[in-house]
């Protein structure tokens, strides 16, 4: 068994219209003038970057969505060409979180999580103790990172390694972690 992994659409759409869709990549540059974008996707084998016709953005409490005319590969990036899209528009692009009609995803495999099933679950330790909520996901290459955090704000980060991921149950919304390993980590610094 393998470590618990996470697999962390042009016009303004209110949210309703867009239940079901999910992250799928980060918008990491941009060409204004060429209404270009280079996407980062979450999970480098999501198979429908390459295909994609349209994608949304979040903007404030609604969506927009945009259509792609061309798509390329740049390494580990995929470079979106937009349609009749203003160089303002492509410009505030970056940074932003693009998201595709849910049910375009890669089916997973056993322990891997889809990242939007992942962020907002309650972190426990193994006796039950409230930790906090998972509120970003780090990709690092060996393993991916929760970022955790408490009511007082306080964070910790919590490897995405079998030893420290005891249970994972996305229907009660709950991460079990094995908290004194991370103490451990913390003691030896």
């Amino acid at each position: 068994m393998g470590e618990p992994h996470a697999r962390p659409p042009n016009s303004g759409l209110g949210a309703a219209d867009f239940t079901g869709w999910v992250p799928v990549g980060r918008v990491i540059s941009v060409q204004p003038g060429r209404s270009r974008v280079r996407v980062r996707p979450h999970d480098e084998s999501f198979p429908g970057l390459e295909d994609l016709e349209s994608f949304a953005v979040k903007e404030g409490e609604g969506y927009r969505k945009f259509s792609v005319g061309s798509t390329d590969r740049a390494g580990t990036a995929v470079v979106l060409s937009l349609v009749n899209c203003p160089p303002d528009d492509v410009a505030a692009l970056k940074g932003k979180e693009i998201l595709v009609p849910g049910g375009e995803e890669r089916p997973l495999e056993e322990d891997e999580y889809y990242w939007q099933d992942l962020i907002g679950l309650r972190v426990v330790d193994t006796e039950g103790k409230d930790l906090g909520e998972i509120r970003q996901i780090y990709q690092t290459g060996a393993n991916d990172i929760y970022e955790v955090v408490n009511e007082a704000g306080a964070e910790i980060l919590v490897p995405a390694i079998r030893s420290v991921i005891k249970n994972i149950d996305t229907e009660r919304r709950v991460m079990t972690i094995d908290a004194k390993l991370l103490e451990v980590a913390e003691d030896e610094d």
